[in-house]
């Protein structure tokens, strides 16, 4: 009993930090992060895509497309695009990928989409994952 509580009050803290220590920034750099579905999206495709889109639309910015993997071993690498002067224009911008969905997102070759600060992106970085910021996204931006 003893070993259960010691155990208990030792990943108490750990707890906490599955979801991490994301903080609302809206007046930093922001970007949008495209998370594909494995096995689904051709990476070239996407990035093209976004290339075609920015071509069209946003002409005199100039957003990066850049794919990454958060470890060695990810199966699939994300396509981070960016750097958007603040969380207005993120949201801008992501409002806009979804009304209507773009065409080379339509196929389904995303699993999710969403925007988060350069702070954000850092700590999800030290986590090498998006699992938790993608539950604030979600509770931060509902619909």
């Amino acid at each position: 009993m003893v070993r259960l509580i010691l155990l208990f009050l030792f990943c108490i803290p750990f707890l906490g930090q599955a979801q991490g220590n994301f903080e609302h920034n809206p007046d930093s750099p922001h970007y949008l992060v495209v998370l594909p579905k494995a096995g689904w999206a051709d990476m070239s495709d996407m990035v093209g895509g976004f290339a075609k889109y920015h071509a069209k639309n946003y002409v005199e910015e100039k957003y990066s497309i850049k794919q990454y993997r958060l470890t060695v071993n990810d199966k699939m690498p994300f396509v981070l695009v960016g750097t958007f002067e603040n969380e207005v224009d993120a949201f801008s911008y992501y409002q806009k990928l979804q009304t209507p969905l773009v065409p080379f997102l339509q196929m389904g070759v995303a699993s999710d989409f969403f925007i988060l600060s350069v702070e954000n992106y850092n700590e999800v970085v030290l986590q090498k994952q998006f699992k938790g910021y993608q539950k604030y996204f979600k509770n931060k931006y509902p619909g």
